[in-house]
């Protein structure tokens, strides 16, 4: 994206009371449906998850978000960030971003699956 708008964003949110999430977004308007695929491949590694449009208020833009408890799903993506190379992050339907598999997204993993 435009510098200083991310195009995707891998957060851990760790609630006071609940559940550990992982937040993944991708800042792209949904254009198609409410339901999709967000996959990942990098590193000889592939995941997926499922992810859900969220349209802004005034029903213009929005972006892309999952949330998965930090289980085999979240590894399976984590895994895809453990080498040297860039990661291809895309939903059903829209363009591919490539990403690299740097220490930022690795220390968000490692933080959130590690409880």
């Amino acid at each position: 994206g435009p510098p200083g708008n991310p195009a995707f964003s891998i957060q851990c949110q760790k609630p006071r009371e609940g559940e550990t999430q992982l937040i993944f977004v991708r800042y792209l308007p949904p254009t198609t449906g409410s339901q999709a695929t967000l996959s990942f491949s990098g590193n000889g590694q592939v995941a997926s998850l499922p992810i859900a449009a969220v349209v802004n208020p005034n029903g213009v833009g929005g972006q892309w978000r999952a949330a998965v408890p930090p289980d085999e799903h979240a590894r399976d993506v984590s895994e895809t960030f453990s080498g040297p190379g860039t990661v291809e992050v895309s939903i059903t339907g829209t363009p591919p971003l490539v990403v690299p598999a740097g220490a930022e997204p690795r220390r968000v993993f490692a933080s959130c699956l590690a409880g």
